[in-house]
Formats: structure tokens, C-alpha cells, sequence
């Protein structure tokens, strides 16, 4: 049963564990689980967040990054503030994009457009509000909220 669904006839790889059981919808479930926590592992590795670490590293290679960014804050003074100071950011180190500015809570809206832009969430003394159909670790790694 070993690759079953994957690739009819796949030989189990090196690491793979093997197991013996007494019926084929048993050993069907465990094929299935092991499909789609592979799948998951790959998807995770292929859309992996990018930190401000990791885009400031490739500054070692020769490459300028370019960060996308989504700010909000508690007030419009504060956004003013932060526009301001995030245009004043050194180029060679990096060239920041802010794709959107508001007042307000994080909402489920921003992380979206986040993860569609491949940008980061920064909150200044804001809340976050988010969906029940998001989890914490969905908005966590891609939000840095202050405040």
C-alpha cells in the first residue's frame, strides 16, 4: 500500500515508515494522512513568510529587496508619522512599498492582502481583528504589531 494514491507502484523512499496492518480501509486512512501531510509540508515550504531578517540578509548578496508593507494605526497622526519616517528608510537597504495605509484594527482584509502581495503587517497601537476562520499562527506570522 506504500505510495498508494501518489504514484501507483512508487517504492517506499529512504526514511519512509512501513506499516503492517490487517485491513485495506486502514491501511487506505494511513496512506491518505501520510498524502496530505506531505502535501501540507511542501505547500508550507513553498510559501514560507519572509521576515524583515531574511530580506535584510539578501542586503549580503548584492540585492536590494523590496518590501511590501501594510501599515495601520490607532490614529491618523500616527499613520502620518510612519509614512513619513518608513519614506526615509535607506534604499540600499532596502526598498519599501507601502501598498496601504489606514486607521483602524488589523482585519482579516489586510492579511489577505498580505499574503497576496507578499507583504507585512505592521500595527501601531492597534487591535487585531480577525475572522474566526483564521487561526493566531495564520496572522502571527505575517503581522508585527507595536504598542
Amino acid at each position: 500500500m506504500a505510495g498508494r494514491g501518489e504514484r501507483p507502484g512508487r517504492a517506499a523512499g529512504a526514511g519512509d515508515q512501513l506499516y503492517q496492518v490487517s485491513d485495506q480501509r486502514l491501511a487506505k486512512d494511513i496512506a491518505d494522512e501520510t498524502r496530505q501531510q506531505r502535501r501540507a509540508e511542501s505547500l508550507e515550504a513553498l510559501r514560507k513568510p519572509r521576515t524583515l531578517e531574511e530580506l535584510l540578509a539578501a542586503d549580503d548578496q548584492q540585492q536590494v529587496p523590496e518590501l511590501n508593507l501594510i501599515v495601520k494605526a490607532d490614529v491618523q497622526g500616527s499613520v502620518d508619522v510612519l509614512k513619513k519616517t518608513l519614506s526615509e528608510f535607506p534604499t540600499e537597504k532596502a526598498n519599501l512599498r507601502l501598498l496601504h495605509t489606514a486607521v483602524g484594527a488589523i482585519t482579516e482584509a489586510d492579511v489577505q492582502l498580505a499574503r497576496a502581495s507578499d507583504a507585512i503587517v505592521i500595527g501601531f497601537h492597534v487591535v487585531r481583528r480577525i475572522g474566526r476562520a483564521s487561526s493566531p499562527t495564520s496572522w502571527a506570522s505575517r503581522s508585527a504589531c507595536t504598542g
